[in-house]
């Protein structure tokens, strides 16, 4: 089961890489462009990681494998996470997505207010 895990991940890492590769290349826009060059490669380290982590754990003693692969697998999923949230935050966002704002406008207080009746009446 190990094997095919580790089998499947590196699929994932391929259609990643693979995917993303022909993405840089047709897209034409400076913002995506940029999002691809600056984050693809460390979000594809999330998909090598486990790869990595059980050529690392095949050479290990098995009273320190447990900890030492743990360890690094969290941290793993601690940094993918703290990228994400990185790219997500307002100012990074503008500069990496494409986002327009007065698609999202927001909800005045009448419009508010007899959201709030209709759900009274129920």
């Amino acid at each position: 089961p190990g094997s095919a895990a580790v089998a499947l991940d590196l699929l994932w890492l391929y259609i990643y890489v693979t995917r993303s590769w022909q993405t840089w290349q047709a897209e034409t826009r400076v913002k995506p462009r940029a999002f691809y060059r600056r984050f693809g490669a460390p979000l594809a380290l999330w998909f090598a990681a486990l790869p990595l982590l059980a050529v690392l754990a095949a050479q290990l003693s098995a009273w320190v494998r447990y900890k030492i692969v743990f360890g690094l697998s969290g941290l793993a999923h601690v940094t993918t996470l703290g990228v994400l949230v990185h790219t997500f935050q307002p100012p990074m966002a503008c500069e990496l997505y494409e986002l327009s704002t007065h698609e999202y406008e927001s909800v005045n207080g009448e419009e508010l207010d007899s959201l709030f009746q209709d759900d009274d009446m129920i």
